[in-house]
This record gives structure tokens, sequence and C-alpha cells, in this order.
């Protein structure tokens, strides 16, 4: 099975390294909503900047993860259900999707940072719940899309599937990361930290263990 995810990986990453447009695409809709943030508003106050942030990165997310199995082409799909087993696709998925992730929610965040200013206090910390967010975030993403890639309507159906899911990642997020731009006590900080892994753990023991029996269907 490790043979096999290295092996998918590798592939999802030279697929990408093919596709330039894509990652220009994605580049382009990163600076193109946060300079629309700067020029709708030059100023925020802390709680407001650390709403925006979130809600740009799960938007962001969503369009970039959320095409994970629905443009796969079904022939392909088929050539994977014949070579490879279930749960190296998904540890595959999971972990492109998280690269994926974490790339936009650091550039997102430095260009968030440069036009918008940075008033957090404690960064290193910060950062360390945007890591743990994109994991999460990729989890829950990476088996929705899925589920929604066998309905008709894939790309509707992937975002009402999915918010449900990630409301309690979401909320633990943002209050973390609200605790880390305050700058309070690390400890409370860290407690939060601890549940915010052990929530990204259990979202992926979940679609480590349901994965197969969609993957059957």
């Amino acid at each position: 099975m490790l043979k096999q995810t290295q092996i998918l990986l590798k592939h999802l990453l030279l697929n990408e390294w093919r596709q330039l447009y894509a990652v220009m695409a994605l580049l382009l809709q990163v600076v193109s909503s946060i300079f629309v943030l700067y020029l709708a508003a030059k100023f925020l106050d802390k709680p407001t900047w650390n709403a925006v942030y979130w809600v740009l990165l799960l938007f962001l997310s969503v369009n970039a993860v959320g095409r994970s199995f629905i443009q796969e082409p079904k022939g392909r799909l088929m050539y994977y259900y014949q070579l490879c087993s279930p749960s190296s696709i998904i540890i595959s998925r999971i972990i492109y999707n998280t690269l994926i992730t974490l790339f936009i929610a650091l550039l997102s965040l430095f260009l968030y940072s440069v036009w918008m200013g940075n008033p957090v206090e404690k960064m290193g910390l910060y950062t360390m719940v945007i890591c743990l967010a994109a994991i999460g975030y990729s989890s829950v993403l990476t088996l929705m899309s899925a589920i929604s890639s066998h309905s008709g309507n894939s790309y509707i159906i992937m975002p009402v599937l999915s918010f449900p899911v990630i409301i309690p990642l979401l909320n633990l997020s943002v209050h973390a990361a609200k605790q880390a731009m305050d700058g309070i006590d690390s400890s409370l900080i860290y407690q939060n930290i601890i549940y915010l892994g052990c929530l990204d753990l259990i979202i992926f023991g979940m679609a480590y263990i349901l994965f197969p029996y969609l993957w059957k269907d």
C-alpha cells in the first residue's frame, strides 16, 4: 500500500506540473481575491481580519480541492480500480490535496498580511493552526468530492455535503486562530491545537474507513 501511495502521489504531482495553466489559475484566484478585499477595505480590526481570512481560505480550498474526484475521467478511475487498493488512493489524494491547501493557505496569509497588515501577535501558533486546519479541510473535501462524483450535479452537491462536516473544524480553527492573534496564554492555545489535531485524526480515519465502501460502489 505504501508503494502504491507513493506512485499515485508522484503521478498526481507530475500531472499538476504538466497542467501549469491550472496552477496559474489558482494563483490568479488567490491574488485577485485578496486584492479585491484590499480595494474594498484597506483596514480591518482584529476580529474582522481573522474572520475574513478564514472565509477566504474556506472558499479557495473548496474550489481547489473539490475537483479532486469530480474532474477525473471515468476511464481513469476504472484503471485505478483494477490496479490500486482504495486505501492507497484516498491517502495519496488527501496528501496531495493537503499540499495544495497548505500552499493556498500560506500564500494567502502572506499576501493578506502584505496588503491588509498583520495584527497577529503569535504568528508561529497562528501558522500551526492554519496547517492543522488545512489537513482537516483536505480530508473532508477529498471524501466529499469522492461522494459527490457519483451524482449528476457534482459541483453543487459537494459544497452542500461538505459544509455540515466542516463546521466543527472551522469553528475550532477560528477560535484557536483568534487566541493566537490576541496573544493569550500559550497553554490555552496549545490545548485547542491538540483538539484540532485530534479532530484531524478523526476526520482522516473516517475518510480512510468509509472510502473503500464508496470505491467498491
